[in-house]
């Protein structure tokens, strides 16, 4: 595990926006330690078969094997990872993501880690499956919300939760988790900007007469800059009676969704676990999240939102990403959110 804590140390960016101060969040160095301590695992059990084994290091077969049977997905088998078929199985854009753990650490080694090659992960991603399964080309369908689920789901969200079956003994938490649900699919924020979103960084407007959210900055975080996301005006109702629920209850912190009444951050496992179990208990699709993002995008697109506007509050500055959403249409006569 040293060569993975010398990584971290040196806060590599998470992608190729290092001038956004793109370093490795904190959530993100979790996920990246259970994806590499279960390796490390993998390869001791392995190791301990025989003196001779272990002296010979990790073979191709034995990576494969591990990403072909997902050994580390019972270790991730909480996060939102996409599957396929097989119960376990890890899809090939995930196994890419492992490998290329693999590669950027070993890469950053000063010394080759006991057992474990760059090698092996190197040429692994020279060669299908894993070779395109990064490539944006591979990105499954955008999949959004029909117009009878975000009318569903936008009088789900409207509503007082205080009468609904609390969470963890928490009933606040459900407050919590409808606001986080209307900033999804209102100001188009992903889980992380969920996450990462600050007080500070609510701007308020009078409107019509009422104090609201009218816009949010979302801090950048390395896969996108610093930018600013317009609230739908419904969704900013929503998320103005969580804030005055947060403040009545005095909970610490300055994050907007704090995951305990210590004030302590959401995490990335906790955060998709909530917006899963909200989406479920309104009765539409869960499986994804990011299906509210998307939905945001293609029916402000549908109303004839600029892309690059659209991509701009997205935190995209590549508009071309705006392309996969051009085939799918909305009905003239369905409101933006």
């Amino acid at each position: 595990m040293q060569c993975f804590d010398r990584w971290v140390e040196a806060r590599p960016a998470r992608g190729r926006h290092a001038a956004w101060s793109g370093e490795l969040r904190d959530e993100s160095v979790s996920i990246y330690r259970d994806m590499w301590t279960s390796l490390v695992r993998y390869w001791i059990a392995i190791a301990a078969e025989s003196t001779e084994r272990a002296a010979g290091g990790l073979r191709r077969d034995d990576l494969l094997h591990f990403l072909n049977r997902g050994t580390h997905a019972a270790r991730l088998r909480d996060l939102p990872v996409r599957r396929e078929a097989g119960e376990g199985d890890l899809s090939d854009r995930y196994a890419w993501r492992m490998l290329h753990l693999i590669d950027r650490v070993l890469e950053h080694a000063s010394e080759p880690a006991h057992g474990l090659t760059r090698q092996v992960a190197a040429e692994l991603l020279q060669e299908p499956p894993f070779v395109h399964a990064n490539a944006r080309d591979k990105e499954p369908e955008v999949d959004i919300l029909s117009a009878g689920e975000v009318e569903q789901l936008m009088a789900f969200l409207r509503q007082d939760g205080a009468s609904a079956e609390a969470i963890d003994g928490a009933p606040w938490k459900l407050s919590r988790d409808r606001a986080a649900i209307a900033l999804m699919l209102g100001a188009g924020l992903s889980p992380g900007d969920l996450r990462a979103l600050t007080l500070e960084h609510v701007d308020w407007q009078h409107r019509s007469g009422e104090r609201l959210p009218w816009k949010l900055i979302v801090v950048a975080d390395g896969t996108s800059p610093l930018h600013v996301a317009p609230v739908a005006p419904w969704a900013a109702t929503v998320l103005a009676r969580w804030i005055a629920q947060r403040s009545l209850l005095r909970l610490p912190g300055d994050r907007v969704f704090p995951s305990t009444a210590q004030g302590k951050p959401w995490s990335h496992q906790g955060c998709h676990l909530a917006l899963t179990r909200t989406l479920a208990a309104a009765q539409v699709r869960s499986d994804s999240p990011f299906r509210l993002r998307h939905t945001y995008a293609v029916r402000q697109l549908d109303q004839g939102r600029p892309e690059e506007d659209v991509a701009a509050w997205l935190g995209q500055v590549d508009t071309s990403q705006m392309k996969r959403y051009r085939h799918l249409t909305i009905k003239p006569d369905q409101q933006a959110v």
